[in-house]
């Protein structure tokens, strides 16, 4: 996706970056290497479960979380920060009834992340 690798370059400066996937369309391995970011495979069936596990693993207080499948859904609830992609496939309702904030493609979402002014002014009181 045009502009993901540059936002990804400028993120790895601050933050460890893992692409967790079950892998449906085959492309983690080529996504991953492309972008330098730690690859996690999931289970087809156990995916939630490995997502959320590999999230506690790290701390979940201090992740950010970005998905927007249905196996997304308990790593998203345990994030420090939960962002939910809408995007062309769609978004789980489950997933984005547990993320903080909704963006409309992964662009946006790593925007939040490079600029995160805008998630205080999102989640604001």
């Amino acid at each position: 996706i045009d502009g993901v690798k540059e936002r990804v370059k400028k993120l790895q400066r601050e933050l460890k970056i893992f692409l967790l996937t079950a892998d449906t369309y085959g492309l983690g391995k080529e996504i991953a290497d492309e972008l330098e970011i730690g690859l996690i495979m999931v289970g087809g069936d156990s995916g939630g479960v490995d997502k959320s596990s590999f999230l506690n693993s790290l701390g979940a207080e201090k992740t950010v979380a970005i998905g927007n499948g249905f196996n997304d859904r308990l790593m998203l609830a345990g994030a420090g920060l939960a962002i939910a992609v809408i995007g062309d496939e769609g978004c789980c309702l489950k997933a984005l009834m547990n993320s903080d904030i909704a963006v409309n493609n992964i662009v946006d979402g790593l925007d939040l992340l490079i600029n995160p002014i805008r998630i205080i002014a999102t989640l604001r009181a």
